[in-house]
């Protein structure tokens, strides 16, 4: 895994002041000029500098507005139905809003339905079990239990009561107590993000795991 840090530069404007010095007889003279110019030369950079700034954050605000994709002063609600009371996962299949598939904490039962949907629909993946999330990589759905063991099935199995080919994949991760799970679909890779485990806890960090299909 590599840390990316990114770090905001700012650009530094140089000033040359030119200062003349005068016989010592003119030395009041000098010095409350060389006050003046400095006061002036000062007062100017900070003006230039406030000016760089506003335009800068100004510039910044209307670039992340314009990327950002939602509005989250004006969020949309969908209550779900009773039957997923305890949702442990959510996803969406390559970012289409039309449905949404979700897990229950300790079943092993995949739900998926539209948001205009009174009742959800599901199919038996597994039995009890402490599921924590999942996604959808190259047209599978993959399920993380807590212990990082994976449930692997196709995602047109589905409409079925019950799957039947669930591949199960086990230790490729190291023990621990696994959170939650991500998935890029250009690369291929998934991400498994731990709750808890001993080297991190000797760390005081998280870790976060990244394989292949």
């Amino acid at each position: 895994m590599e840390r990316l840090l990114r770090l905001n530069q700012k650009s530094i404007s140089f000033y040359k002041i030119t200062i003349k010095f005068y016989p010592m007889r003119n030395y009041k003279y000098t010095l409350l000029s060389v006050i003046a110019v400095l006061s002036v030369a000062f007062f100017c950079i900070s003006c230039v500098n406030e000016k760089h700034d506003d335009s800068t954050t100004t510039s910044e605000n209307v670039q992340n507005e314009a990327s950002f994709p939602y509005d989250l002063s004006n969020p949309i609600k969908h209550n779900m139905p009773q039957s997923l009371f305890e949702i442990s996962g959510i996803v969406f299949n390559n970012g289409d809003p039309k449905q949404v598939y979700a897990i229950q904490d300790e079943d092993g039962d995949l739900f998926y339905l539209g948001f205009d949907d009174k009742d959800a629909k599901f199919t038996k993946f597994g039995g009890k079990g402490d599921y924590e999330d999942l996604v959808i990589l190259k047209n599978q759905i993959i399920v993380l239990k807590s212990n990082g063991e994976l449930h692997i099935f196709p995602l047109s199995d589905i409409s079925k009561p019950e799957v039947t080919n669930v591949k199960k994949v086990k230790d490729i991760l190291p023990k621990a107590e696994y959170e939650g799970l991500a998935a890029d679909e250009e690369t291929g890779k998934i991400y498994v993000l731990t709750k808890a485990s001993k080297a991190d806890d000797k760390n005081k960090a998280t870790s976060i795991y990244a394989f292949s299909m």
